[in-house]
């Protein structure tokens, strides 16, 4: 064999030890990328403990091999390091990731201590704004990302987005005073969203709707004269989530990602409830406020009956997979639809009990009927034990789901 075959063989085989050497290092690492991420998720609303440092201190790692292990989770999109004042904090910035690669395979009780350490009580005189430096993808916010879609409400409210969205597209081109490059803007923005509405195939009623969409642009843009400078922002769906934001939340809080204020939001629903008015009594805030604690608990019990029914068909990996179908989704008359690939584990459904526990509290405690909590109870249990013990459908366990749970 001459020299160069020979050469050539050895590379062969350094680039094959080479792949077999980064196989058996991630299966080596992988144990101290999940001791960093939890310890993360433990500490995830305390900054000034998420550091490099003070990580060398609570777990016993040298710094060094602390640099290179978080260095490769922020290489793979998981980890996020920021700049506070003095510290740099670590957060998580792709919990689905760190999911999906096995990292973090947190049981129940880990989830429910994670939130724990979120709404623990903090020292006295601490200042509290610093726990908004939270990720995302905190666990606090794994709800919002809980596969919703299926749900029938939603999808009324994605259609009457568009054609919200269809109507002030062309009613911008009819402000007088709008610019004429936007004008031509909005007016490509209404064709497009028009084609996609048609395609859709959206039935008699809708399709009556879309005939009157150009004089219903025109009343609107009758109405609207006068705020073109405003509406100049009508993009990112500013129409959407600024009243929103601005409804619910103070001034201050309504920066960063402290976007949603929950005692804000609470109280704006518990008025709607009453109708609006200018004032009312204590006795009718109460029974407003049970009626919106039923209404939230209602909504995510749809939520978990959709759920359970996809496990019990095809149980717990099954209705993962069917969940995890790729789909389009309206997001705004901006950007139009978005193709989304869902990558949801067991964590999410694991979350998904917590979430509801936290509902059928509030439920509790404002009073609502016994027989809607004690269905709420079920589905929180049935969809747990469904989980902790894999259940893989009714054809295979030869079993409903219920009977499943009755028995754990």
């Amino acid at each position: 064999m001459e020299d160069r075959d020979q050469i050539k063989e050895l590379r062969r085989r350094a680039e094959e030890h080479l792949e077999r050497l980064g196989e058996h290092m991630e299966e080596l690492e992988r144990p101290f990328y999940r001791v960093i991420l939890e310890y993360l998720m433990l500490n995830h609303t305390r900054p000034e403990l998420a550091t490099l440092r003070e990580m060398e201190r609570a777990l016993g790692l040298p710094y060094s091999r602390l640099r290179k292990l978080v260095d490769a989770l922020i290489d793979k999109g998981i980890l996020e390091e920021h700049r506070l004042g003095t510290i740099r904090p670590l957060t998580i910035g792709d919990l689905d990731q760190a999911f999906e690669l096995g990292y973090l395979e947190p049981t129940y009780d880990q989830l429910v201590a994670w939130v724990k350490a979120a709404y623990a009580p903090r020292p006295a005189g601490e200042d509290r704004s610093r726990t908004n430096l939270v990720s995302r993808e905190s666990v606090a916010g794994m709800l919002s990302d809980f596969p919703r879609w299926h749900v029938p409400a939603l999808w009324s409210a994605d259609w009457a987005v568009m054609v919200c969205d269809l109507t002030l597209a062309l009613a911008r081109a009819y402000l007088p005073d709008t610019p004429p490059e936007v004008k031509e803007q909005a007016l490509a923005e209404h064709r497009r969203i028009r084609s996609e509405l048609e395609g859709r195939k959206p039935g008699p009623k809708v399709e009556a709707f879309l005939r009157e969409t150009e004089e219903r642009a025109k009343r609107v843009a009758s109405k609207l004269s006068g705020f073109e400078d405003v509406l100049g922002a009508l993009g990112s769906e500013a129409h959407h989530i600024i009243p929103f934001i601005y409804s619910i939340a103070p001034p201050r809080l309504a920066v960063g990602e402290s976007l949603i204020w929950p005692m804000g939001l609470w109280s704006r629903d518990v008025w709607f409830e009453m109708g609006g008015p200018e004032s009312f009594t204590l006795e009718e805030a109460n029974r407003a406020a049970a009626s919106v604690a039923a209404k939230q608990l209602r909504y995510i019990m749809l939520i978990t009956s959709r759920c359970l029914a996809l496990i019990e068909e095809h149980g717990v990996e099954g209705a993962l997979r069917e969940l995890n179908r790729p789909r389009d989704l309206y997001a705004s008359w901006t950007r139009g639809w978005v193709h989304l690939r869902p990558r949801y584990t067991s964590e999410h459904l694991l979350y998904h009990v917590v979430a509801l526990t936290y509902a059928l509290a509030l439920a509790a405690g404002m009073g609502v009927e016994e027989d809607l909590f004690e269905e709420g109870r079920r589905l929180a249990r049935t969809l747990r034990a469904a989980v902790d013990r894999g259940y893989r459908g009714r054809a295979e366990e030869g079993k409903s789901l219920a009977e499943f749970a009755d028995q754990v």
